[in-house]
């Protein structure tokens, strides 16, 4: 959509919130909690997904480019002409 809605009742809450409109988007700040939730939570071996099977959202796996490559796997040979 083209609002972001952020949970506020917390300061890590309002300090998303403020980042967020810093940054230029539009924030309905919301109070209680935000039902539907879907999390992308970034590991250094990856991505996990997870989504609210109430709610109309899905996580995907889409299959890694073959030329791309974690940074930590390209060996120094790998980028000599």
């Amino acid at each position: 959509g083209e609002t972001v809605r952020v949970e506020v009742a917390t300061e890590r809450g309002q300090a998303i919130a403020r980042d967020l409109e810093a940054r230029g988007y539009s924030v309905k700040r919301r109070e209680g909690e935000n039902s539907g939730l879907h999390v992308i939570y970034v590991t250094p071996s990856g991505l996990q997904g997870a989504a609210d099977p109430r709610r109309e959202g899905i996580v995907k796996a889409l299959p890694q480019p073959a030329q791309a490559q974690h940074p930590s796997s390209v060996r120094p040979s790998d980028l000599a002409p």
